[in-house]
């Protein structure tokens, strides 16, 4: 009688047991059909469209356009991550964050979510490890947490630093600073090996290794890996731009020459526009150095900027930045040309202010 019931125990567990497993993944595929019937917080949509599969395929239903540009986009992420809603971050993690797509302006879409990332996590300090603990127990360790990691040690290395010159720095903010780098470059380097593919790993490695005096020896590499992989990604080239500065330690010719670099890597699709807009990011908003003071060629500015324009690239203010450097260069017809551009992008309803550039542009 025992041996019988110990069979049939043993029997019953065996069923169980394979129940659960042939269970299991359609239990996984219910939880992602529910996180995509899931109702993004700005979607208008009635909630009666989410009930079920068949009426999120209803007209009335048709999905809308939740990454449509940059900006936006990068405001939505970070409203999910406000929310701490862990199945729409996944979500918007998989379509944003692991997407290479690009948004007509020319941005990434993963730099969009890199930029909500910085926001959320770069100054968390040690709540950030809390929001980590919560978001892994939900997301489990793969994904984009380890770079969310890195960049609130990265963020801490800032705090303990601080903003002034570099002769403000205490020698023991100075240890704490390189030490909070190394542990978020640590960090990175455990990262997934689907993140160690994407924009937003390349960028934050390439920006402690240019702080970092210890890990100069892998710029060149990280560099050309990086734009090797995405040659179209501003940032490969801004980073090593804006550390190639004079303030930095760098050379007017050193600037040159990675605006240069960007401009080899993607001039077959790009033109010269990737050479203008290095410039421009080295010199947004830096009233220390003029670009008259440079080695810039100014007529490959130019090219650079009509072969943006051809390409209908760019966000509606780098125009007005540009015109600014063609204000700089006093380069009226330039400056006035691009003034039209950015008239023509921007919103008609913002208000601006009194602009002396454009005063000079449009003066006879």
């Amino acid at each position: 009688m025992f041996n019988t019931c110990a069979i049939t125990a043993r029997a019953l567990l065996v069923s169980v047991l394979s129940l659960a497993i042939y269970l299991q993944p359609a239990l996984g595929q219910s939880n992602e059909i529910a996180s995509a019937q899931k109702k993004y917080p700005w979607d208008t949509r009635p909630n009666k469209c989410f009930v079920s599969a068949e009426t999120l395929a209803m007209p009335m239903c048709a999905a809308r356009a939740d990454w449509s540009n940059f900006s936006e986009t990068s405001d939505r992420i970070s409203t999910l991550f406000a929310r701490e809603d862990y199945d729409l971050i996944a979500r918007a993690e998989k379509e944003v964050g692991f997407s290479n797509a690009q948004f007509p302006s020319g941005e990434y879409f993963f730099d969009a979510w890199y930029v909500a990332l910085r926001y959320f996590f770069e100054h968390k300090g040690t709540n950030g490890g809390e929001y980590i603990d919560s978001w892994s127990a939900s997301r489990g360790k793969d994904g984009y947490i380890k770079l969310a990691q890195a960049l609130i040690r990265y963020g801490e290395a800032w705090n303990a630093r601080g903003s002034g010159f570099a002769g403000t720095v205490s020698k023991e903010s100075w240890d704490l600073f390189y030490r909070k780098l190394e542990q978020a470059d640590s960090l990175l380097d455990e990262a997934s090996p689907n993140v160690k593919q994407m924009g937003p790993w390349y960028a934050l490695k390439l920006q402690i290794a240019y702080l970092h005096p210890k890990l100069r020896h892998n710029r060149q590499e990280l560099l050309l890996s990086a734009s090797n992989a995405w040659p179209e990604y501003t940032r490969i080239y801004t980073i090593p731009m804006e550390f190639s500065h004079p303030k930095w330690g760098g050379s007017l010719e050193l600037m040159d020459g990675v605006a240069r670099f960007a401009l080899d890597k993607t001039r077959e699709k790009l033109g010269a526009a990737m050479y203008s807009i290095a410039y421009e990011y080295a010199f947004r908003g830096d009233p220390n150095l003029t670009l008259p003071n440079t080695k810039v060629d100014w007529s490959l500015m130019k090219q650079g900027f009509r072969d943006l324009e051809s390409r209908q690239k760019g966000q509606p203010w780098i125009w007005r930045n540009f015109a600014g450097l063609a204000c700089q260069m006093r380069d009226k017809e330039e400056a006035r040309r691009l003034y039209g551009i950015y008239d023509r992008k921007r919103n008609p309803e913002a208000k601006e202010g009194d602009d002396a550039c454009r005063q000079f542009a449009m003066s006879s």
